[in-house]
C-alpha cells in the first residue's frame, strides 16, 4: 500500500510539473509565435490600402487639373453666366475687378445732378455721342442670331453688317431718361425732343422697358444694408455696395477700334436687294 501511495504521489507530480510546463510555455509565445487571426489576411489587406492610395492619388490629380483648367479660363466665363458670344468680349479678359459703387443720396458727381454743359459732357464720353457704330465681319454675324434684315455694308466703308455694343444703346436710353427728368433744360435742344410727342413717348418707353429687361437678365444679387442716421427715424439704406465689374473703358477703346468711318463718296447706304423688313422690330 506504502508502495502504491509513493507511486501515486510520483505520477501526481510529474502530472503537476507537466501542465505548468506547459501552461508556462504557451503563456510566454511572443506576439509573433502566437500569429493573431487577421495575420492571414495581411495580404489581402494591403493590396486593399494600395488600391484605395492609388484612387486617393488619382482623385486629388482630377481635382487639381479641373481647379487649374478653371483658373485659367476667360474671366467672363462661369458655371452660372456666360454672355453670348461677341468679338468685344475679348476686351474684357483679365480686366475683372472689385469695385465699391457711389451710391450717396445727395452728393453729385460728373454724372448727376442738374442739367448743365459739365454732365452733358460726361455723359457724352460714356455713351459714345461721336459715333459707336462698327462693322461687324461675316463670321460674327453668323454667330449672334442677328435678323435676317441686316444692314449690309458696301466694302468701301468695311464690309460686313452694322452693328453696335449694347452696353452704349443702354447707357444711351438711361441718358434719355435722366434728360427726359430735366425737361425743361432740354426740350429746346437738338435731339429726340424734336421728335412728335407720340414718337418721342414710344422712345422713353423702349428705354424703360429695355433696361427693365437688363436689370432682370442680369439680377444683381449683391447684398446692401441699413444703417442708423442721425435725424432720420427709419433705417437708411447704405448703397454704397461693392460689385464685381468689368472694364467699361476697356470696352469702349475696343468700340473705337472698330468703329464704322463714312467718308463722303460713301456712306451706309442701302444695297441693291438689300432685304426689307415690312414693319419696325
Amino acid at each position: 500500500m506504502a508502495t502504491l501511495d509513493s507511486e501515486d504521489r510520483e505520477s501526481q507530480e510529474r502530472l503537476k510539473s507537466g501542465s505548468e510546463e506547459e501552461s508556462f510555455t504557451e503563456d510566454t509565445k511572443g506576439p509573433c509565435e502566437r500569429q493573431p487571426r487577421w495575420s492571414r489576411y495581411n495580404i489581402n489587406g494591403f493590396l486593399v490600402l494600395g488600391l484605395w492610395t492609388l484612387s486617393l492619388l488619382f482623385a486629388s490629380v482630377y481635382f487639381w487639373a479641373t481647379v487649374t483648367r478653371h483658373s485659367q479660363a476667360p474671366v467672363y466665363q462661369c458655371n452660372d453666366y456666360i454672355p453670348i458670344y461677341s468679338p468685344a468680349l475679348i476686351s474684357q479678359v483679365g480686366t475683372g475687378h472689385i469695385k465699391q459703387f457711389d451710391g450717396s443720396f445727395a452728393k453729385q458727381n460728373r454724372y448727376k445732378g442738374p442739367a448743365s454743359p459739365a454732365i452733358d459732357e460726361g455723359w457724352d464720353d460714356i455713351t459714345f455721342a461721336d459715333g459707336g457704330v462698327i462693322n461687324v465681319d461675316e463670321k460674327t454675324f453668323s454667330r449672334i442670331n442677328a435678323s435676317e434684315y441686316s444692314v449690309k455694308l458696301a466694302d468701301e466703308i468695311g464690309g460686313g453688317y452694322m452693328g453696335s455694343v449694347e452696353a452704349l444703346h443702354q447707357l444711351h436710353c438711361l441718358n434719355m431718361l435722366r434728360q427726359a427728368s430735366y425737361d425743361d433744360y432740354y426740350r429746346d435742344k437738338p435731339g429726340p425732343w424734336e421728335d412728335s410727342p407720340e414718337i418721342l413717348r414710344f422712345h422713353l418707353d423702349h428705354c424703360i422697358d429695355i433696361l427693365r429687361q437688363k436689370l432682370m437678365c442680369d439680377a444683381d444679387a449683391g447684398i446692401l444694408t441699413y444703417i442708423w442716421v442721425e435725424g432720420h427715424k427709419d433705417p437708411f439704406p447704405d448703397f454704397n455696395v461693392h460689385h464685381q465689374c468689368r472694364d467699361f473703358r476697356a470696352l469702349k477703346k475696343w468700340v473705337g477700334e472698330h468703329q464704322l468711318y463714312t467718308t463722303p463718296e460713301h456712306g451706309v447706304e442701302r444695297l441693291p436687294s438689300a432685304p426689307e423688313k415690312p414693319t419696325p422690330p
